[in-house]
């Protein structure tokens, strides 16, 4: 009896060791996982920060150097006359078009009200608007792009950013211009649908916002952004009722009806002007819209158009990397139109969608998928151009290029990383964008203290005509340019 207590004894010390070092292991796999969160967390911080100093420097620029001696013309101005009756008067349309009728609604004008009555309501408000929209669309894609694809396609996208930035220039980034305070907002709304068809209810509703301001400001996205929407809806869908499939892409039902309780309710709210215009317009501006896109007559554009100004972004030196920009001379149209280079970034774009799929890694292989239609959907769009299709008209198609090259490049780094020893290999490969960013973040800076006065010599007209025009005005008008001084 004595020997068989003893060895029950011994035998309970044993659990009790082998239970506490199991603990003891859990919690320092713990703790290593939280310090290594940390870290990609403060690294992620770093980047962002890196891309968004041009934003910040462009937003002092703007209030130190620029300031009341701006004042806002031509198509700026408008904006600036409808950013200006928000909380004042109904704004029910969106920017006008050349062609008659006005883009779909005001999303634009109440994105800037704010910036704008805080810059006291001078012009300068609605770049400091702009560079608020492009920083939020920006530090968006680093969530989505840190969610879904972790630090290294998170550093590696941000550097993709700041490269597109460089070639957009300075200016394009503070320009309230529609056609070009969507392009980033564009690019957030590609990475939102690929966090939707990785099973990220949240996105739904964050993507519907996107989508409507991308389209309320400029009808242009329409044939894009709402069939992006759809995809990524109808397989957030799937991912739902299915409850199959890996364990990170599994979706709770009641997780997908609250996020879709959520986005109709956006949805509601951000296209109440355009119902109410349309319901008390005689005709309604989106009966304008859609018969001009139906019953229109103009210059129409075919398939082969769409493809070459698609194709046009995988050449060897595509307009995303070096900013060129080549137009025809009298209608300024872009070349792309009637000839392209041979898209050969697009092998390595095939090469690496082919290795997601045989390393199955299925939030990549998503991600290859949702760019394949972009670009399908993008060569559709081409087509539902009537008139001229201006170059303005496509910087989207920079961010889609970037983007496929951020895959390649992604692609690379699981390769080495795979093939080699991660302690030894992940400084050198956490290192070259760092490196990358720290570069282009100082450069881009430097561009936009450079910049000077938006659109100088509109600014210049508006003062030199502005205290003649005000004169001209009967007693109870207010011109809306701050003529003092």
């Amino acid at each position: 009896m004595r020997r068989l207590t003893c060895r029950r004894i011994r035998s309970y010390d044993a659990q009790i060791v082998a239970t506490t070092r199991a603990r003891s292991t859990d919690a320092a796999g713990k703790t290593r996982a939280s310090g290594h969160l940390l870290t990609s967390g403060r690294l992620v911080a770093l980047a962002l920060g890196l891309v968004l100093l041009p934003v910040v420097v462009s937003a002092v620029g703007v209030v130190v150097s620029v300031g009341t001696s701006y004042l806002a013309g031509s198509d700026i101005g408008l904006t600036e006359l409808r950013t200006d009756d928000v909380g004042r008067h109904p704004v029910l349309l969106g920017p006008y078009s050349r062609d008659g009728w006005n883009h779909p609604g005001p999303a634009l004008f109440y994105a800037l009200a704010l910036p704008y009555r805080l810059a006291g309501g001078h012009s300068i408000g609605l770049g400091l608007g702009a560079l608020l929209i492009n920083g939020v669309a920006i530090a968006g894609m680093a969530v989505v792009a840190y969610r879904r694809g972790g630090i290294a396609f998170t550093l590696i996208t941000l550097a993709g950013c700041a490269v597109l930035m460089r070639a957009l220039g300075p200016a394009f980034l503070r320009d309230p211009w529609n056609p070009f305070v969507t392009v980033l907002p564009f690019g957030l709304l590609v990475l939102l649908t690929w966090a939707m068809t990785c099973g990220e209810a949240w996105a739904l509703p964050v993507g519907v916002a996107v989508a409507s301001f991308c389209v309320q400001t400029h009808v242009g996205y329409a044939p894009i952004a709402f069939p992006l929407l759809a995809w990524g809806g109808t397989w957030l869908a799937v991912l739902a009722f299915r409850q199959r499939g890996p364990e990170e892409h599994k979706l709770r039902s009641h997780d997908l009806v609250r996020a879709g309780v959520v986005a109709v309710g956006v949805l509601a709210l951000m296209w109440l002007p355009v119902v109410v215009q349309q319901l008390v317009g005689s005709p309604g501006n989106l009966t304008e819209v859609v018969r001009h896109f139906s019953q229109g007559e103009g210059q129409r554009h075919s398939l082969a158009e769409g493809y070459r100004v698609m194709s046009g972004q995988f050449g060897l030196t595509p307009q995303w990397l070096t900013g060129h920009i080549a137009v025809v001379q009298f209608s300024g149209e872009p070349d792309l139109l009637s000839s392209a280079p041979l898209p050969v970034l697009l092998i390595p774009f095939g090469l690496a969608a082919l290795a997601f799929w045989r390393w199955r890694s299925s939030d990549a292989i998503r991600l290859v998928a949702t760019l394949i239609l972009a670009l399908a959907l993008g060569l559709f769009s081409v087509t539902r151009i009537i008139g001229p299709a201006y170059e303005y008209r496509f910087r989207w198609t920079w961010f889609v290029g970037m983007l496929a090259s951020v895959v390649v490049i992604w692609a690379g780094w699981t390769m080495i990383s795979r093939r080699a020893h991660a302690a030894r290999v992940m400084p050198l490969l956490l290192g070259v964008p760092i490196s990358a960013l720290v570069v282009l973040g100082g450069v881009n800076a430097v561009s936009a203290v450079r910049a000077g006065t938006p659109k100088d010599d509109i600014s210049a007209a508006v003062r030199a005509v502005g205290p003649a025009v005000e004169a001209a005005l009967p007693t109870d008008v207010a011109p809306y340019w701050p003529v003092k001084g």
